[in-house]
């Protein structure tokens, strides 16, 4: 059974989106209010040390048709009393090898509190909507929902001495701060697309889509974060994703492969390697933390290893149901 190179081009190709473009520059300006007016109730940090900027799959190119939602961090680079710049060491504390200990005055967890009222109620101010959960929801000047993650700069002290640059973030549910290691994550991501010739990201989204496919024609594919495919395939080793012309390049001048058939080759390379491999000993994108764990960010061994069972199924079955990808 095949895809068929309609299938793969609409699966896997980079979906250029204007609209995302447009709901973040439409939104940054609210956002930016909303900074200063907490910066002005609560003057412990310079609204000139906060950034606001898109994450995730719209910003690594790793979105899918069946995407709607934004991400947004809204990133506080210092306060008056905690600049990660000049941390050292002893500052760093690290509890049950995840999670962070932060002690401040004004911390991320107030933060998130002030930042969200204030967005709250510039949301139902100007624009009449009401917004949940740290979500901005679609209305009709917004074409995607759009998720909101407040955070501070910080810094990790690797095991080598050397430190990484991460976003600290308060999560509620669990009453925890931990790390975000997004930049890091997008750079590896960056890397090993280009060592791939762009079939890492083609192979993200394709499996990505397959999720979305199966979820609206509810199929047996539980749905797994987009992060977490993104972690799961990086452990891949380069050489699945390269064809062997590609990596022939005498014969990859003279021979000019059909693009669908090649990323189907590629697919079912890296997909049969996922089926035998060691999952175990798999780690996160970022390439410091296991991709395997039960904090938020990490992921079962038993649900990977079916979900990738799950997804062989899929292409043998393939086109048992509606796979149609925009409606």
């Amino acid at each position: 059974m095949a895809f068929g190179k309609d299938f793969i081009k609409n699966a896997s190709s980079v979906i250029v989106a204007n609209s995302a473009q447009k709901d973040f520059e439409f939104i940054k300006p609210l956002l930016s209010r909303a900074v200063k007016n907490v910066s002005v109730a609560y003057p412990f940090f310079d609204p000139n040390d906060v950034e606001i900027y898109l994450q995730g799959s719209y910003a690594n190119q790793t979105n899918i048709a069946f995407q709607s939602k934004l991400e947004i961090i809204i990133k506080v680079k210092k306060t008056k009393a905690f600049d990660p710049i000049k941390m050292k060491p002893d500052e760093f504390l690290l509890k049950n090898n995840f999670y962070i200990d932060f002690f401040h005055v004004y911390d991320v967890k107030k933060f998130k509190k002030d930042i969200m009222r204030a967005i709250y109620d510039e949301i139902n101010q100007k624009l009449k909507i009401e917004a949940v959960n740290f979500t901005i929801p679609m209305f009709d000047g917004l074409k995607h929902d759009i998720d909101i993650t407040p955070c501070f700069s910080y810094k990790y002290f690797g095991a080598n001495g050397g430190t990484i640059p991460c976003l600290l973030v308060y999560n509620n549910s669990i009453e925890e701060h931990f790390l975000m290691f997004n930049n890091l994550h997008a750079e590896n991501g960056n890397l090993k697309d280009r060592l791939t010739n762009g079939k890492f990201k083609e192979i993200v989204r394709l499996v990505k889509t397959i999720i979305g496919i199966s979820r609206r024609e509810e199929l047996n594919i539980k749905f797994v974060r987009g992060y977490l495919v993104e972690c799961l395939l990086y452990n891949v080793p380069n050489e699945m994703y390269l064809t062997h012309d590609q990596r022939d390049t005498d014969k990859a001048n003279k021979v000019e492969k059909e693009r669908g058939e090649e990323t189907e080759r590629v697919f079912l390379k890296v997909i049969n390697w996922l089926n035998f491999a060691d999952l175990s000993k798999f780690v996160c994108q970022n390439q410091i933390f296991s991709l395997w764990g039960n904090a938020d960010g990490f992921w079962n061994l038993h649900d990977a290893s079916e979900f990738v069972r799950d997804i062989i199924q899929f292409y043998n079955n393939f086109p048992s149901r509606r796979t149609k990808i925009a409606e």
